[in-house]
């Protein structure tokens, strides 16, 4: 269960990563005006299952599986949330790196894309 599991660890500071033995973590802001809804959970959610390990997301004082839209949306994220994006596993690393460039790049959505 999701509140049953341990910390993986804290980054001190945006975009500062944690490693830790089998996980990493790091934290971002969102800066796209409309914040995360139901196209860019879409596209963090996508870019989340293409690796193995497990991928959550903190904000608001909900951590939440960053693999399903739906959790993703019930963040209720709007621009200048901070968040943290914590993985666990093999390929831990490389699926927090991932998933804090795409929130840095809005998504991959221009400003009046959304």
């Amino acid at each position: 269960m999701p509140g049953d599991r341990p910390e993986i660890m804290d980054p001190a500071a945006e975009g500062e990563a944690a490693v830790g033995e089998n996980g990493c973590a790091r934290k971002v802001v969102i800066t796209h005006t409309k914040g995360l809804h139901l196209r860019p959970s879409t596209r963090v959610s996508a870019a989340a299952r293409k690796f193995q390990c497990d991928v959550r997301i903190r904000a608001n004082g909900r951590d939440v599986s960053a693999k399903s839209i739906i959790e993703l949306m019930g963040l209720a994220a709007e621009q200048g949330t901070e968040l943290s994006v914590r993985a666990e596993g093999k390929d831990a690393a490389e699926a927090v790196n991932a998933i804090v460039e795409l929130v840095r790049t809005n998504f991959g959505f221009g400003p009046d894309d959304i």
